[in-house]
């Protein structure tokens, strides 16, 4: 018998997403430098790209 466990069998799935996944094409230059300065200010990719499509959602204007 091998020691791997399911997710099944654990307590806690680590990195299990607690939304769905979503996909989009981005330059790879405009990637490389968001996850630098999200790194920097201790945010993830996804931290930052949700805080501005809530801003977008809203109305409220985004740097061009």
């Amino acid at each position: 018998m091998t020691d791997v466990k399911t997710p099944a069998m654990m307590a806690f799935v680590p990195n299990k997403p607690k939304t769905p996944v979503s996909n989009f094409r981005i330059p790879a230059d405009v990637k490389a430098a968001a996850v630098a300065r999200a790194e920097q200010e201790g945010k993830t990719l996804t931290d930052v790209i949700v805080a501005h499509l809530i801003k977008y959602g809203k109305g409220k204007p985004t740097p061009k």
